[in-house]
């Protein structure tokens, strides 16, 4: 029990055995006076014997303090990361390796190189997972009947803890990551520096493929994290509305084109992606 609710239940003790003798009281001195009335003299003294009694016990319960029992909680079971926290660190994977709560996912990254060598337990998720061309635009979402066929396919349900990783930088990871939340699923964390820091720190690797059993994973739809072309256009003026264009300084000025015309969004402001990262070197 915490701390707040032992300081709860003791108070309710205390106007417990404090309260209950006073009733007794108040209900002996009215009876007191209904005899008295009736001038019982004998049942009169009784009942000043039985109110004297329970003066006593009101007294004696109100200066005893009652004993506390202590209350040890049980030890939280495999679940240890919080669905606030959004980074996890590679030795939290090391040490929990094999959890069946906990879904690492290997994704990103090619197939080929997953059988090169990949952090133990990891499930391969190919791409096209959650990554399509719809009536010629790449980069957008598959409808949500495949993307949950593939999810189920690599052992993640509504309960599981998924936690994602890439060899680069984060970028695919935080795809699925924003997918998964699109589907309503929120106990799902990144591996901060991904496959890259793992092998930087002479982590174990597994070569064998993981295939594990079929999960269950009903999807609940978040439209509010999905910005449509249409909501995009209507909220061009509208002052609570930023968008950040994430793509590199050249691509944002359109010197570097990589779709059909160069520039941005008209109000979008560029805070490149790569700029959230930070370079640490390993001993």
């Amino acid at each position: 029990l915490t701390e707040r609710r032992r300081h709860w239940l003791f108070s309710i003790r205390i106007l417990h055995l404090c309260l209950f003798p006073n009733l007794l009281i108040l209900f002996a001195f009215f009876l007191n006076i209904i005899i008295r009335e009736r001038r019982f003299m004998m049942k009169k003294h009784l009942i000043s014997i039985v109110l004297s009694l329970n003066v006593l016990a009101s007294l004696i319960s109100c200066t005893n303090t009652p004993e506390l029992r202590e209350y040890k909680t049980k030890p939280a079971l495999e679940k240890e990361v919080f669905p606030g926290q959004l980074l996890v660190e590679t030795e939290w994977i090391a040490t929990r390796g094999g959890s069946s709560k906990v879904r690492l996912i290997d994704y990103g990254r090619k197939f080929v190189d997953y059988r090169s060598g990949h952090i133990p337990d990891a499930v391969f998720i190919d791409r096209k997972a959650v990554w399509d061309k719809v009536n010629g635009i790449p980069g957008m979402l598959p409808s949500a009947e495949t993307m949950v066929a593939e999810l189920e396919k690599a052992g993640i349900s509504n309960d599981s803890t998924v936690v994602i990783y890439d060899s680069n930088n984060g970028l695919w990871a935080s795809r699925l990551f924003w997918a998964l939340q699109y589907l309503g699923h929120q106990d799902i964390h990144i591996l901060n520096g991904g496959w890259n820091k793992w092998e930087m720190e002479n982590r174990v690797v597994q070569m064998a493929s993981n295939v594990p059993s079929r999960g269950s994973f009903i999807p609940r739809i978040q439209d509010d994290l999905l910005a449509t072309d249409d909501w995009v256009l209507a909220n061009l003026s509208n002052p609570d509305v930023q968008i950040i264009d994430t793509r590199s300084p050249k691509e944002y000025a359109g010197e570097d084109i990589r779709a059909k015309r160069g520039g941005h969004i008209p109000g979008a402001i560029n805070i490149t992606w790569i700029s959230n990262l930070t370079q640490v070197s390993h001993p």
